[in-house]
Protein backbone atom coordinates (compact mmCIF):
# COMPACT_ATOMS: atom_id res chain seq x y z
CA UNK A 1 0.00 0.00 0.00
CA UNK A 2 2.80 2.40 0.90
CA UNK A 3 4.74 1.49 -2.25
CA UNK A 4 1.82 2.49 -4.45
CA UNK A 5 1.46 5.83 -2.66
CA UNK A 6 5.17 6.52 -3.14
CA UNK A 7 4.96 5.94 -6.90
CA UNK A 8 1.99 8.25 -7.54
CA UNK A 9 3.73 11.57 -6.81
CA UNK A 10 6.53 10.66 -9.23
CA UNK A 11 4.04 9.95 -11.98
CA UNK A 12 2.25 13.22 -11.25
CA UNK A 13 5.51 15.17 -11.43
CA UNK A 14 6.38 13.56 -14.78
CA UNK A 15 2.91 14.46 -16.08
CA UNK A 16 3.24 18.07 -15.01
CA UNK A 17 6.70 18.35 -16.56
CA UNK A 18 5.43 16.84 -19.82
CA UNK A 19 2.47 19.28 -19.90
CA UNK A 20 4.75 22.23 -19.22
CA UNK A 21 7.06 21.11 -22.05
CA UNK A 22 4.13 20.89 -24.46
CA UNK A 23 2.98 24.39 -23.53
CA UNK A 24 6.38 26.02 -23.68
CA UNK A 25 7.52 24.37 -26.90
CA UNK A 26 5.36 26.63 -29.12
CA UNK A 27 6.65 29.67 -27.22
CA UNK A 28 10.25 28.62 -27.79
CA UNK A 29 9.54 28.29 -31.52
CA UNK A 30 7.81 31.68 -31.56
CA UNK A 31 4.56 30.25 -32.88
CA UNK A 32 1.36 32.28 -32.87
CA UNK A 33 -2.05 31.91 -34.45
CA UNK A 34 -1.93 32.14 -38.22
CA UNK A 35 -3.96 34.99 -39.75
CA UNK A 36 -7.18 34.16 -41.52
CA UNK A 37 -8.73 31.95 -38.85
CA UNK A 38 -10.57 34.81 -37.10
CA UNK A 39 -10.27 38.61 -37.41
CA UNK A 40 -8.42 39.88 -34.37
CA UNK A 41 -6.30 42.93 -35.21
CA UNK A 42 -8.89 45.39 -33.92
CA UNK A 43 -11.59 44.56 -31.37
CA UNK A 44 -14.22 46.71 -29.64
CA UNK A 45 -16.78 45.68 -27.02
CA UNK A 46 -19.70 48.09 -26.78
CA UNK A 47 -22.53 47.52 -24.33
CA UNK A 48 -23.91 48.05 -20.86
CA UNK A 49 -22.43 47.74 -17.38
CA UNK A 50 -24.99 46.81 -14.69
CA UNK A 51 -23.53 47.65 -11.27
CA UNK A 52 -24.78 45.89 -8.15
CA UNK A 53 -23.76 45.94 -4.45
CA UNK A 54 -21.85 49.22 -4.69
CA UNK A 55 -20.33 50.40 -1.41
CA UNK A 56 -18.45 53.64 -0.71
CA UNK A 57 -16.76 55.26 2.29
CA UNK A 58 -15.16 58.70 2.17
CA UNK A 59 -13.00 60.53 4.71
CA UNK A 60 -12.15 64.16 4.03
CA UNK A 61 -9.27 65.41 6.19
CA UNK A 62 -8.76 69.04 7.13
CA UNK A 63 -5.18 70.05 6.32
CA UNK A 64 -4.90 72.01 9.56
CA UNK A 65 -7.11 69.99 11.94
CA UNK A 66 -5.86 66.51 10.93
CA UNK A 67 -7.96 63.36 10.48
CA UNK A 68 -11.58 63.87 9.49
CA UNK A 69 -14.66 61.75 10.09
CA UNK A 70 -15.41 58.70 7.97
CA UNK A 71 -18.64 58.99 5.98
CA UNK A 72 -20.36 55.77 4.96
CA UNK A 73 -22.16 57.45 2.09
CA UNK A 74 -24.41 54.45 1.48
CA UNK A 75 -25.94 54.63 4.95
CA UNK A 76 -25.55 58.32 5.77
CA UNK A 77 -26.85 59.58 2.42
CA UNK A 78 -28.82 56.57 1.16
CA UNK A 79 -26.94 56.35 -2.15
CA UNK A 80 -28.33 53.75 -4.52
CA UNK A 81 -26.27 50.55 -4.59
CA UNK A 82 -27.26 49.78 -8.21
CA UNK A 83 -26.59 51.70 -11.41
CA UNK A 84 -26.66 51.09 -15.17
CA UNK A 85 -24.09 52.68 -17.45
CA UNK A 86 -22.48 52.33 -20.89
CA UNK A 87 -19.12 50.64 -21.26
CA UNK A 88 -16.50 50.52 -24.02
CA UNK A 89 -13.43 48.25 -24.14
CA UNK A 90 -11.19 47.96 -27.17
CA UNK A 91 -7.73 46.99 -28.31
CA UNK A 92 -5.51 47.31 -31.36
CA UNK A 93 -3.00 44.56 -32.07
CA UNK A 94 -0.04 46.07 -33.92
CA UNK A 95 1.70 42.69 -34.20
CA UNK A 96 0.73 39.14 -33.18
CA UNK A 97 2.06 39.45 -29.61
CA UNK A 98 1.66 43.15 -28.82
CA UNK A 99 -1.47 45.25 -28.42
CA UNK A 100 -2.72 48.51 -26.91
CA UNK A 101 -5.92 48.43 -24.84
CA UNK A 102 -8.37 51.24 -24.09
CA UNK A 103 -11.51 51.33 -21.97
CA UNK A 104 -14.03 53.69 -20.41
CA UNK A 105 -17.06 53.37 -18.16
CA UNK A 106 -18.88 55.69 -15.74
CA UNK A 107 -20.79 54.81 -12.56
CA UNK A 108 -23.34 57.40 -11.39
CA UNK A 109 -24.91 57.01 -7.95
CA UNK A 110 -27.62 59.23 -6.42
CA UNK A 111 -29.13 59.70 -2.96
CA UNK A 112 -32.05 61.60 -1.41
CA UNK A 113 -32.51 61.43 2.36
CA UNK A 114 -33.51 63.29 5.52
CA UNK A 115 -30.42 63.14 7.74
CA UNK A 116 -30.77 61.15 10.95
CA UNK A 117 -27.72 62.81 12.53
CA UNK A 118 -25.42 65.76 11.93
CA UNK A 119 -23.10 65.47 8.96
CA UNK A 120 -19.86 67.47 8.82
CA UNK A 121 -18.06 67.75 5.46
CA UNK A 122 -15.08 70.09 5.19
CA UNK A 123 -16.35 72.18 8.10
CA UNK A 124 -19.79 72.47 6.47
CA UNK A 125 -22.37 71.22 8.97
CA UNK A 126 -25.56 69.58 7.68
CA UNK A 127 -27.79 69.27 10.79
CA UNK A 128 -29.99 66.29 11.54
CA UNK A 129 -33.46 66.63 10.02
CA UNK A 130 -32.13 68.32 6.85
CA UNK A 131 -33.26 66.88 3.54
CA UNK A 132 -30.19 66.46 1.32
CA UNK A 133 -29.55 65.25 -2.19
CA UNK A 134 -26.19 63.67 -2.91
CA UNK A 135 -24.19 62.05 -5.67
CA UNK A 136 -21.02 60.00 -6.03
CA UNK A 137 -19.90 59.71 -9.67
CA UNK A 138 -16.88 57.92 -11.05
CA UNK A 139 -15.44 57.89 -14.55
CA UNK A 140 -12.81 55.23 -15.18
CA UNK A 141 -10.44 55.35 -18.16
CA UNK A 142 -8.09 52.47 -18.91
CA UNK A 143 -4.93 52.62 -20.99
CA UNK A 144 -2.54 49.69 -21.09
CA UNK A 145 -0.05 47.74 -23.14
CA UNK A 146 -0.37 43.95 -23.31
CA UNK A 147 2.20 41.36 -24.30
CA UNK A 148 1.05 37.81 -25.15
CA UNK A 149 3.83 35.38 -24.30
CA UNK A 150 1.62 32.42 -25.26
CA UNK A 151 -0.70 32.52 -28.26
CA UNK A 152 -1.48 29.21 -29.94
CA UNK A 153 -4.63 27.63 -31.45
CA UNK A 154 -6.95 30.26 -29.97
CA UNK A 155 -5.40 30.16 -26.48
CA UNK A 156 -3.81 33.45 -25.41
CA UNK A 157 -2.02 34.22 -22.16
CA UNK A 158 -0.38 37.56 -21.53
CA UNK A 159 0.53 40.35 -19.13
CA UNK A 160 -0.28 44.05 -19.22
CA UNK A 161 0.93 47.31 -17.68
CA UNK A 162 -0.73 50.69 -17.81
CA UNK A 163 -2.89 53.26 -16.04
CA UNK A 164 -6.37 53.39 -14.56
CA UNK A 165 -7.36 57.05 -14.52
CA UNK A 166 -10.37 57.45 -12.24
CA UNK A 167 -12.25 60.69 -11.58
CA UNK A 168 -14.35 60.90 -8.40
CA UNK A 169 -17.03 63.57 -8.09
CA UNK A 170 -18.86 63.72 -4.75
CA UNK A 171 -21.42 66.28 -3.58
CA UNK A 172 -24.12 66.99 -0.98
CA UNK A 173 -26.78 69.64 -1.49
CA UNK A 174 -29.45 71.02 0.86
CA UNK A 175 -30.87 73.90 -1.14
CA UNK A 176 -33.60 74.74 1.34
CA UNK A 177 -30.92 75.57 3.92
CA UNK A 178 -28.39 77.11 1.54
CA UNK A 179 -25.90 74.34 2.28
CA UNK A 180 -23.73 72.73 -0.38
CA UNK A 181 -20.41 70.89 -0.45
CA UNK A 182 -18.59 68.94 -3.17
CA UNK A 183 -15.16 67.88 -4.40
CA UNK A 184 -13.60 66.35 -7.52
CA UNK A 185 -10.49 64.17 -7.49
CA UNK A 186 -8.63 62.55 -10.38
CA UNK A 187 -6.34 59.63 -9.57
CA UNK A 188 -3.97 58.17 -12.21
CA UNK A 189 -3.16 54.73 -10.83
CA UNK A 190 -0.57 52.34 -12.31
CA UNK A 191 -1.74 48.77 -12.79
CA UNK A 192 -0.31 45.36 -13.60
CA UNK A 193 -2.50 42.68 -15.13
CA UNK A 194 -2.77 39.10 -16.35
CA UNK A 195 -5.02 38.20 -19.32
CA UNK A 196 -6.28 34.82 -20.48
CA UNK A 197 -8.47 33.75 -23.40
CA UNK A 198 -9.48 30.15 -24.01
CA UNK A 199 -11.70 28.74 -26.80
CA UNK A 200 -14.42 26.33 -25.68
CA UNK A 201 -15.68 25.63 -29.21
CA UNK A 202 -15.12 27.19 -32.61
CA UNK A 203 -17.63 29.94 -31.73
CA UNK A 204 -17.51 30.15 -27.93
CA UNK A 205 -14.57 31.41 -25.90
CA UNK A 206 -14.02 32.39 -22.28
CA UNK A 207 -11.71 35.19 -21.19
CA UNK A 208 -10.56 36.78 -17.96
CA UNK A 209 -8.37 39.62 -16.78
CA UNK A 210 -7.02 40.45 -13.33
CA UNK A 211 -5.51 43.88 -12.76
CA UNK A 212 -3.98 45.01 -9.47
CA UNK A 213 -1.91 47.68 -7.84
CA UNK A 214 -0.67 48.00 -4.28
CA UNK A 215 1.93 50.73 -3.89
CA UNK A 216 2.65 54.37 -3.26
CA UNK A 217 2.61 56.52 -6.38
CA UNK A 218 3.26 60.27 -6.08
CA UNK A 219 0.43 61.58 -3.84
CA UNK A 220 -1.55 58.32 -3.94
CA UNK A 221 -1.21 55.13 -1.94
CA UNK A 222 -3.38 52.08 -1.37
CA UNK A 223 -4.57 49.08 -3.34
CA UNK A 224 -6.88 48.24 -6.22
CA UNK A 225 -8.21 44.99 -7.68
CA UNK A 226 -10.17 44.74 -10.93
CA UNK A 227 -11.26 41.21 -11.94
CA UNK A 228 -13.28 40.43 -15.08
CA UNK A 229 -14.60 37.10 -16.37
CA UNK A 230 -16.61 36.78 -19.58
CA UNK A 231 -18.05 34.46 -22.20
CA UNK A 232 -18.20 35.40 -25.91
CA UNK A 233 -19.86 33.97 -28.99
CA UNK A 234 -18.45 34.90 -32.41
CA UNK A 235 -21.86 34.76 -34.12
CA UNK A 236 -20.75 36.22 -37.45
CA UNK A 237 -17.39 36.73 -39.12
CA UNK A 238 -16.88 40.20 -37.67
CA UNK A 239 -19.65 40.52 -35.06
CA UNK A 240 -20.31 38.58 -31.87
CA UNK A 241 -21.97 38.89 -28.47
CA UNK A 242 -20.79 38.47 -24.92
CA UNK A 243 -21.61 38.68 -21.23
CA UNK A 244 -19.48 38.81 -18.12
CA UNK A 245 -19.00 39.76 -14.49
CA UNK A 246 -16.70 42.42 -13.06
CA UNK A 247 -15.54 42.86 -9.44
CA UNK A 248 -13.77 46.08 -8.44
CA UNK A 249 -12.26 47.07 -5.08
CA UNK A 250 -10.36 50.29 -4.33
CA UNK A 251 -8.78 51.56 -1.10
CA UNK A 252 -7.07 54.87 -1.87
CA UNK A 253 -5.35 57.54 0.20
CA UNK A 254 -4.87 60.92 -1.49
CA UNK A 255 -2.83 63.94 -0.40
CA UNK A 256 -2.72 66.84 -2.86
CA UNK A 257 -3.86 70.45 -3.21
CA UNK A 258 -7.46 69.48 -4.11
CA UNK A 259 -8.17 66.66 -1.68
CA UNK A 260 -6.70 65.10 1.44
CA UNK A 261 -8.30 61.93 2.78
CA UNK A 262 -9.30 58.42 1.78
CA UNK A 263 -11.79 56.83 -0.60
CA UNK A 264 -12.91 53.21 -0.30
CA UNK A 265 -15.05 52.11 -3.21
CA UNK A 266 -16.19 48.65 -4.33
CA UNK A 267 -18.85 47.06 -6.51
CA UNK A 268 -19.75 43.99 -8.52
CA UNK A 269 -21.34 44.29 -11.94
CA UNK A 270 -22.58 42.45 -15.00
CA UNK A 271 -21.68 43.15 -18.63
CA UNK A 272 -23.72 42.56 -21.78
CA UNK A 273 -22.25 43.74 -25.07
CA UNK A 274 -21.72 43.42 -28.78
CA UNK A 275 -18.20 42.74 -29.97
CA UNK A 276 -16.83 43.78 -33.37
CA UNK A 277 -13.54 42.42 -34.73
CA UNK A 278 -11.51 43.17 -37.85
Amino acid sequence: MNAKNNRRPKASVRGVLFLALCLTAPIARGEVDQPGTMPDRFSVRLGGFIVRNANTEVRVDDKNAGIGAVIDVDQALDLNSSADSPRIDMYYRFNPRHRVELGWYPVFRRGDKVLLEDLDIRDELFPAGTRVKSFFDTNTYKLSYSYSFFRQQGVELGVSVGLHITTFHFGVDAKGFGLEESFTVTAPLPIFGVNLKYPLTRKFSVYSSWQIFALQYNNYSGSQTDFLLGLEHQTFEHVGFGAGVNRYVLDLKIENSDFRGTIENSYAGYLAYTIVRF
